[in-house]
């Protein structure tokens, strides 16, 4: 979710695609089937945890664009390394 007070949106994902994160590095969500680039997060905190059933997730926490607008990306089945 992506809100300043000119408006409020709602980007939605099936798929954190990709292999690595890093902190201090950059995610960029890119519009299905194209290079377009909607929101870059900068990654500043890895969160792990597990699901109730058993799958494990993480939140891959950082600021969007240029704002200090906190928002998170929401991954299955990941770990640290």
């Amino acid at each position: 979710m992506h809100v300043t007070k000119e408006k409020m949106e709602m980007i939605y994902s099936v798929d954190v695609t990709g292999q690595k994160v890093f902190l201090d590095g950059y995610y960029e969500i890119i519009r299905k089937n194209t290079d377009q680039v909607i929101f870059r997060l900068t990654v500043d905190e890895l969160e792990f945890g597990t699901r109730d059933d058993g799958m494990p997730f993480c939140r891959i926490w950082g600021d969007v664009d240029e704002s200090n607008i906190k928002s998170y990306l929401y991954a299955l089945d990941c770990a640290p390394i």
